[in-house]
């Protein structure tokens, strides 16, 4: 919610969601600001289970969630007053052709908000942490450095209002997110039926976030937001 109010947006924009997962982040923001919103996800199945949960909490015109492909020539089929990632172009291959899609449909005067994984230098890619890391996201990732999306950025045209470090505060998230996962485990371990498939995949994702916070305390990975403009165009 904090993050969004960066958006300035109203009931009567329309926003396009990149990475839209279930969805839960669009349906917060159609539910909080008014604001009509397409969010879309490059996995079918998840687009599917996605729409499946907007049309479930009456937000099926307001947040539908629908299946694209990053790499396609046209991804979007119609224009937007603003734009929204969160974590979801370090995932794409070809971020050029997809940040020039997001211009092109992006209206004059629109914002797009992107919150995304970076490397700290290309030479991270040699690091054995990062590596296993690489190996272990379920998307192929395709991270680069930030100064490296700063000139995708506004090579495309954008202007950019905001391009900083957020790497500090989402060491603090996951940190607060997993601080009782020792008291969780406990819990399922005493439990009356057998929860051992329970514990590993959990003890499992937890080992998945250390790691990422491990290579993100070391300064290999970075979280990066920016916060683009696009220009009205000169009459």
């Amino acid at each position: 919610m904090s993050m969004s109010k960066l958006l300035g947006m109203t009931s009567k924009m329309s926003v396009a969601v990149i990475g839209a997962s279930l969805g839960r982040p669009s349906r917060v923001l159609a539910s909080e600001f008014g604001a009509w919103i397409t969010g879309y996800e490059e996995s079918e199945q998840l687009a599917e289970k996605g729409m499946e949960l907007s049309t479930k909490a009456g937000l099926d015109s307001k947040a539908p969630i629908q299946h694209y492909d990053p790499s396609s020539e046209a991804p979007f089929e119609r224009t937007f007053d603003r734009g929204y990632s969160k974590e979801a172009l370090y995932t794409v291959e070809d971020k050029p052709k997809l940040l020039t899609n997001i211009f092109t449909n992006l209206k004059d005067s629109g914002l797009f908000l992107i919150n995304d994984y970076t490397l700290g230098s290309m030479d991270s890619l040699g690091n054995k942490d990062v590596q296993k890391w690489l190996r272990q996201e379920p998307t192929q990732p395709f991270p680069i450095p930030s100064d490296v999306m700063e000139k995708l950025l506004t090579d495309c045209g954008y202007v950019l209002r905001m391009n900083e470090d957020i790497t500090d505060q989402y060491i603090d998230v996951i940190a607060r997110s997993w601080a009782g996962v020792g008291e969780v485990i406990e819990s399922l371990t005493n439990h009356s039926e057998n929860q051992s498939d329970t514990i590993q995949r959990l003890v499992k994702e937890a080992e998945f976030w250390m790691l990422r916070s491990k290579i993100l305390k070391e300064g290999h990975l970075k979280v990066w937001r920016f916060l683009a403009y696009k220009p009205s165009e000169i009459k």
